[in-house]
């Protein structure tokens, strides 16, 4: 069903968004959902995905639910670069599991060997070893190998 469908024609008064607050609240999820799908269209990004903490189990946006205080609790790697524009926290990239921190990442931020592996060129950290789990800085540490 297109965004608005149910949304009566604005009249004297009413904005030229479609407001949500009357709809049912399937319908209001749905608006929710394609006005994400078009800030994603606008921003070139695939931010279909949200942030861990104001998404409910089904993976709708709830805006209810706390905002994030830090990078970590943001577990979406398209929202890591958003996350500054919409909640004023600065994020790096994903690390595997959560965005890193934009200031004081470390090695042990990385949460997947493929990142580890390539954690010199993408974050400048100085770790490309992926030891039982964790991401780590080898003994000796050769530049020309990264």
């Amino acid at each position: 069903e297109p965004l608005g469908s149910s949304v009566s024609a604005p009249g004297i008064g009413d904005t030229l968004l479609p407001s949500t607050w009357h709809l049912a609240p399937t319908q209001a999820d749905a608006a929710m959902a394609r006005v994400f799908q078009l800030l994603a269209a606008a921003c070139g990004m695939a931010c279909a995905g949200a942030i861990h903490s104001n998404v409910d189990a089904e993976g709708r946006w709830n805006p209810y639910m706390k905002k994030p205080r830090n990078c970590r609790e943001v577990t979406d790697a398209d929202m890591c670069l958003l996350t500054y524009w919409f909640f004023n926290v600065s994020c790096k990239p994903h690390g595997g599991t959560y965005c890193l921190p934009a200031e004081d990442y470390k090695c042990e931020d990385i949460t997947t060997e493929t990142i580890c592996k390539d954690a010199f060129r993408q974050y400048g950290l100085f770790c490309n070893e992926w030891n039982k789990g964790s991401c780590g800085a080898p003994a000796e540490f050769d530049l020309l190998a990264m």
